[in-house]
């Protein structure tokens, strides 16, 4: 029942622009003023597992898997030193704000629970099988709550501002500040895929930690203790600490 949680960095991305000189000041070091809103519970979904046509990733010897993606959205505030309406202009553009809303969407594929006719043993063997894809959703969403601000303030802090806008001759108002807008979306969404891409991988480590401790649920955290319900959610949980005990921004 080996597992591999799918790792994908999704970034959706909106700008907020002020065509104006703002009152929003920088920091005293310069750069943008960055807030991570603290995200709420994840996504969690269901699904079925299909061992004729597993999702993406899964081994076909697995009988249950799970996956997740990291979404983060953005947005900024600007200003700049624009005066005229159409081009050709070059316009210094400042970063003010950076607001970024990260986001944990987790699938969980399960085959069909057994009938309440089925085996003590089916049963047991499906429960113990949730419970293991249960510790998975867990763990991704912990690892995810205590690493999610301090990776994507690191690369926040990599943005460039100000930026220098160059817009052609006969462009009119729209397509400057569309270029403005393509300008500055370079800079942050880079950033926040970056950002995405390594809280992803930090999930992923722990759970490949806890695949590993359990024999992807075949067996307790010890390694020899037959799996079942209880010790998935207790290796799932001693993974964590673990986790948490080694982790640095």
């Amino acid at each position: 029942m080996k597992r591999q949680i799918l790792v994908a960095g999704l970034v959706v991305f909106s700008t907020l622009f002020a065509f104006t000189f703002a009152r929003a000041k920088q920091p005293a070091g310069g750069g943008p003023v960055i807030t991570v809103t603290p995200p709420g519970k994840p996504t969690i979904t269901t699904a079925p597992f299909d061992k004729a046509h597993p999702p993406a990733g899964a081994n076909p010897n697995e009988d249950g898997y799970t996956a997740f993606l990291v979404p983060i959205g953005g947005s900024t505030t600007t200003s700049n030193n624009n005066t005229k309406k159409s081009g050709p202009q070059t316009i210094t553009v400042t970063i003010l704000t950076i607001t970024a809303t990260p986001q944990l969407n987790i699938t969980m594929y399960l085959p069909a629970a057994p009938g309440k006719d089925a085996t003590k043993e089916a049963k047991d063997i499906y429960n113990t099988l949730k419970a293991h894809e249960d510790g998975h959703a867990q763990l991704d969403d912990d690892v995810f709550k205590l690493v999610n601000k301090p990776v994507i303030e690191k690369y926040l802090k990599q943005v460039q501002s100000p930026i220098t806008v160059t817009v052609p001759d006969g462009s009119d108002a729209n397509a400057v500040a569309a270029a403005i807008t393509a300008a500055v979306n370079a800079q942050v969404q880079a950033q926040l895929v970056a950002a995405s891409t390594e809280i992803g991988q930090d999930i992923q480590a722990a759970s490949n930690t806890y695949d590993d401790s359990t024999n992807s649920g075949t067996t307790g955290g010890d390694g020899t203790t037959p799996g079942d319900p209880q010790n998935q959610k207790q290796a799932a949980q001693q993974t964590f600490k673990d986790y948490k005990s080694t982790f640095k921004p």
